[in-house]
């Protein structure tokens, strides 16, 4: 059943205009879609012998200046909307998430991953890495800003990492006003419901403690810099070659 499941699975494309295979004399080449330079693991894929991206090495192969690559996902901004930080912005310095008054700090941006059923990641711009909760059985606590993607391991597989502490469900704030939200944390081996949410504290500081809007910290409004399509649609309508990369 499994070979006959992944043999109806296989799609064949037809090399219209030699397309393929790129080489160092391609024309200019758009690389698009959020697998660019993010490999979908899990906890039972086994060990990768090795790990490469696929926007790294179509830009490698299409030559110096040729390729240029662009995720194709929502780029965020999250703004405390109330209680004694209203105005401030969530930012990830090289460790954490801390407050800032500055929003053309680059720290105040973030990718979205959205993978359906309210499960999310956070990617900084900052540090190219995702947010997670310190810990992913503990409520609370510190948001890291140095994670790898969930069930990430190298090919040595004491480093398997069991359970997800970088999954975010996006809560509906909107009767608090236009574009709130919350982010709530799934912790474990849960879906992402209203509590480890995000929480900007009086004292300054940012962990994963809230509880449904109970604290006015937890109210976000998210700001859009970018909504991802346009800017993709732009790079490839530039480009002779679009090579869209998805998938979970």
């Amino acid at each position: 059943v499994a070979a006959q499941a992944a043999r109806e699975q296989i799609v064949l494309l037809k090399n219209e205009g030699d397309i393929l295979p790129l080489t160092a004399n391609s024309d200019k080449v758009a690389v698009i879609g959020p697998q660019i330079d993010q490999n979908s693991t899990d906890f039972y894929a086994g060990t990768y012998p090795y790990t490469t991206f696929i926007g790294e090495e179509v830009v490698k192969k299409a030559g110096e200046g040729k390729a240029e690559t662009a995720r194709g996902i929502k780029l965020v901004q999250f703004k405390i909307a109330a209680g004694s930080q209203a105005g401030k912005y969530l930012c990830a310095n090289d460790s954490k998430l801390v407050l800032t008054d500055d929003a053309d700090d680059i720290g105040t941006q973030f990718y979205i991953y959205d993978y359906g059923y309210n499960n999310n990641l956070l990617r900084s711009v900052k540090t190219n890495k995702y947010i997670a909760m310190s810990n992913a059985y503990w409520n609370g606590g510190d948001v890291i800003t140095t994670a790898n993607e969930p069930g990430y391991q190298t090919p040595n597989r004491a480093s398997q990492e069991w359970a997800t502490a970088q999954n975010l469900g996006i809560v509906d704030g909107s009767k608090y006003g236009e574009n709130i939200v919350g982010l709530a944390f799934a912790g474990g081996t849960d879906l992402p419901g209203t509590r480890n949410m995000i929480m900007a504290n009086a004292n300054g500081s940012v962990n994963a403690s809230g509880n449904n809007f109970n604290n006015d910290g937890c109210k976000l409004e998210m700001i859009t810099i970018d909504n991802g399509v346009d800017s993709a649609s732009e790079l490839a309508a530039n480009s002779d070659v679009a090579i869209v990369c998805v998938g979970d």
